[in-house]
């Protein structure tokens, strides 16, 4: 059997750790070691995450001496980590107790699979479905280009070792161009395997004012014009970067993939123009390229931005 690595990182995480941690340690698979990386807590968290590793061994706490922020955090905790398969965690989540036991089985029965995420409930402060999805229990494989348009979050994946290997060969400057740790692994791994998704919930994933997916789904239309710019702006150098990283790693179907970078490039420099100038020759090309939004529905989102002041 595999060995498990859960990275989690926390900030001033008192209100709702306890819940996240004991759904962790009391999976029906168990974990071999659980990386908390602390954020320069200011609050009660850091003597929970003491309390919590007197009562399972397998609970590894690095105190950063001052706050790092989310990327450095994350990052850390991955490249600390042994496992073969590396869970990423909230920490105001709660897990469903078989979460490890049924992504493992899937990473098992498909060995081509360096990136899974699965789907989640989204729950209040108190515990309460705010949305529940189509639970279709279904397993698809996300596109690579599909992926880097839109590469999921954090909370969702479970990745294998060879991504961390794969960290470790790349300069750390370029890695934070990618911004956000779920960024630069959701984007990373399509160049070196497979990228599936599962339908099944098994995570309840909470939204409350202070947490980071609250601040980003709350987003919606609601942009300035130059902020969608400024988005598409980071897109591209994301896109930059991966080319870059073809530079220094030697991987399998190196010109099939670069290609695909360099097509998803232009395709972000299409949108930026159409979104700035809404002429016909930036409309046409979208149209052209339609198949590599990630949804229909966000090229009428760029449509609308056109018109934005």
């Amino acid at each position: 059997m595999k060995t498990i690595s859960v990275v989690m990182g926390t900030y001033n995480g008192e209100k709702f750790i306890d819940k996240q941690l004991n759904s962790i340690i009391n999976q029906s698979l168990k974990p071999k070691e659980i990386i908390i990386i602390d954020d320069f807590s200011t609050d009660k968290t850091r003597m929970i995450l003491e309390k919590y590793q007197k009562l399972d061994s397998s609970i590894k706490i690095v105190h950063n001496s001052q706050n790092e922020g989310h990327f450095s955090t994350f990052l850390k905790g991955i490249l600390m980590s042994e496992g073969d398969y590396i869970f990423l965690s909230d920490q105001d989540d709660i897990w469903d107790l078989k979460k490890i036991e049924k992504m493992v089985d899937i990473l098992e029965k498909n060995e081509e699979i360096v990136l899974l995420r699965s789907n989640s409930i989204f729950i209040d402060e108190k515990d309460q479905i705010i949305k529940k999805p189509k639970n279709k229990k279904k397993l698809k494989e996300i596109s690579r280009k599909k992926n880097w348009a839109f590469w999921g979050s954090g909370y969702e994946m479970v990745f294998l070792s060879t991504i961390r290997v794969l960290l470790k060969k790349i300069d750390i400057n370029l890695l934070k161009k990618f911004e956000y740790h779920d960024v630069m692994i959701g984007m990373l791994a399509p160049m070196i395997g497979d990228v599936f998704f599962s339908e099944e919930e098994l995570n309840y994933h909470r939204l409350h004012s202070s947490n980071v997916t609250r601040k980003i789904t709350s987003k919606s239309l609601n942009y300035k014009k130059i902020n969608k710019l400024n988005l598409l702006e980071k897109h591209k150098e994301r896109y930059k970067s991966l080319l870059e990283i073809l530079k220094i790693i030697k991987i399998k179907n190196q010109k099939e993939i670069e290609k695909d970078i360099e097509e998803m490039l232009n395709f972000t420099f299409s949108r930026e123009n159409f979104i700035k100038k809404r002429n016909i020759g930036a409309f046409i090309s979208l149209l052209f390229s339609i198949k590599n939004y990630y949804r229909k529905r966000d090229f009428l989102s760029d449509f609308v931005y056109s018109f934005k002041r």
